[in-house]
């Protein structure tokens, strides 16, 4: 089966989404960290003598946390989600159905992060108001606190395993199907995200970084397309590929048969 037209302008837009992704992924880490320290700076004071521990501080500590969680959730959210779509978008031209289930599994993680934000916002509103003493029923007061919040946790930790997968099995197939090492690398990353987090936004940037080679490299190779699919032998490209006089495909020069449309290639003398 032949492949649709390229669109260059694809690439280059998701290629610019990959970069923006990973850059942010990058900054919204920092930001999280810095606030969690200015946060529980006060609270680390209450630890010694003389000890001031009182609920209102614990309680101004997490709404700073969540403050600054929700401010980055809320710039993440659009971002994952246009990321997500240029990735289906890929995925779909160059028929690599990995990369196409892990756009579709990225949105569907940014979509559920603000649940597991509104579970947290909720959690501590709905233990204060247990009455005192307890009630027998005190379990569906934590079960009714805690639904929201297992329910979105349990909807972006198993989505987000699948874009994780995907991504990593879409990358792969990207390098097989145009060549591009830069896919190669970003897999790499990847797999050693997992030990090393930092990483996983590095392979995004790098992932972006092979897309807009892709596009140039797309841009160029239309030029040497045939226009007439009687022609019997088209001029090598880059890395010694050409175009099937018949489907359009890209194949390697050196071979007889298309893999695509299994016609003969043979140069006739």
């Amino acid at each position: 089966m032949s492949r649709t037209k390229v669109d260059v302008g694809l690439l280059k837009r998701a290629a610019t989404l990959s970069y923006i992704s990973g850059v942010w992924d990058l900054v919204a880490g920092v930001v999280l960290v810095a606030a969690v320290l200015i946060a529980i700076g006060p609270f680390m004071s209450m630890m010694v003598p003389p000890y001031t521990f009182s609920i209102e501080m614990l309680t101004q500590m997490f709404n700073s946390i969540m403050l600054a969680v929700s401010v980055v959730i809320g710039i993440t959210m659009p971002i994952t989600i246009i990321f997500g779509y240029f990735l289906y978008k890929v995925g779909s031209q160059y028929d690599v159905g990995s990369l196409k289930v892990a756009g579709i599994s990225g949105i569907i993680v940014a979509l559920g992060i603000p649940v597991v934000i509104y579970g947290l916002y909720q959690l501590p509103m709905a233990l204060l108001s247990i009455p005192t003493p307890p009630p027998l029923t005190i379990t569906s007061y934590i079960l009714g606190a805690l639904y929201p919040l297992l329910l979105g946790a349990a909807v972006v930790a198993i989505f987000g395993l699948i874009f994780f997968i995907s991504f990593l099995i879409g990358a792969s197939g990207m390098k097989n199907k145009t060549g591009i090492d830069g896919f190669h690398t970003a897999m790499i990353l990847g797999i050693v995200g997992i030990f090393v987090g930092i990483t996983l936004p590095i392979a995004v940037i790098i992932f972006g970084s092979a897309l807009n080679r892709l596009a140039r490299e797309e841009g160029t190779e239309k030029i040497a397309k045939p226009a007439a699919a009687g022609e019997t032998a088209t001029a090598p490209m880059k890395r010694g590929t050409m175009y099937c006089p018949y489907c359009g495909a890209k194949v390697e020069s050196d071979v007889l048969f298309c893999p695509s449309c299994v016609s003969s290639l043979k140069k006739e003398g």
